[in-house]
């Protein structure tokens, strides 16, 4: 009796926790026609700070554009930077996706707005980075 019980509780346990993430970052994915959304911080430290308030996205043709609402929740100036890497209707990444990171400073309970175009047409989703800029600091 003992050994089912804890064979159940196990059991339970694993299944509570088969969707969490290994990483410390936050992750939101949103599905189709509406494009797939994911949104990842760099680390604990900045995920304590910096939150990604909203996404919202529009197509001006076939061109996906996503804009975000990005949040520092703490006193302090934050130097952090963003990119985002595009992907196509299939979930493939889109092969010119990569741009480079752009800064964005926050400046103590600053809300700034990040915008960014898909390199080409045909991107369906998204993945938005924070991490923070350590070469400033």
């Amino acid at each position: 009796m003992k050994r089912s019980l804890c064979l159940v509780l196990v059991l339970a346990a694993t299944l509570a926790t088969a969707g969490c993430r290994g990483t410390s970052g936050t992750n939101v994915r949103i599905d189709v026609e509406a494009p797939v959304r994911y949104v990842e911080i760099g680390d604990a430290w900045l995920n304590e700070r910096v939150q990604v308030l909203d996404v919202r996205h529009k197509f001006d043709g076939d061109l996906l554009i996503v804009q975000a609402q990005v949040k520092n929740f703490s006193r302090d100036t934050v130097y952090c930077e963003y990119n985002l890497v595009w992907y196509d209707v299939n979930g493939w990444e889109m092969s010119d996706s990569l741009g480079g990171w752009k800064p964005l400073i926050l400046e103590g309970l600053d809300i700034k707005a990040i915008t960014a175009n898909a390199p080409k047409s045909g991107g369906k989703s998204f993945l938005i980075r924070v991490r923070r800029d350590t070469a400033i600091r």
